[in-house]
Parts: structure tokens; C-alpha cells; sequence
């Protein structure tokens, strides 16, 4: 799975009409979003707080899916 929000905004962007634009812009700032989550969840993973209710296998199954490994 590669980051929707992207996809959408490119479409939007060869769409070309002035509210397809504005449109385009917000998915952008939500593209950059996923990606910072997506950042975020391999920094929690990397860092292993062990013992504090993380669950990793799904930290990494998350991790994965929004990089395109599963």
C-alpha cells in the first residue's frame, strides 16, 4: 500500500480545474501526514519500550503495509 492521499493528489493536480487545485493541496498536507505517522511508528519500533503495552508485531505489520512490504 503506498500512501493514498499521494495517489489522490497527483489526480487531482492533471485534473486541472481551479476546485480540483484547492482539492489537491489538502491531500497533499494529508500525504505529508501519513508520512510523518509513518515516521513516527518506525521511531516507537525502533526505540523498544519493552513492558509498556506496545504491541509490536502490530507496530510492524502497520509499519510494513504503509511501506509497500506486505
Amino acid at each position: 500500500m503506498s500512501n493514498p492521499h499521494f495517489e489522490r493528489a497527483t489526480k487531482r493536480l492533471h485534473d486541472g480545474t481551479n476546485n480540483e487545485v484547492v482539492r489537491a493541496q489538502a491531500e497533499a498536507t494529508l500525504a505529508l501526514a501519513y508520512e510523518q505517522r509513518t515516521a513516527n511508528l518506525i521511531a516507537l519500533f525502533s526505540e523498544g519500550f519493552a513492558g509498556r503495552g506496545i504491541d509490536y508485531a502490530g507496530l510492524e505489520t502497520q509499519i510494513r503495509e504503509r511501506l509497500g512490504l506486505s
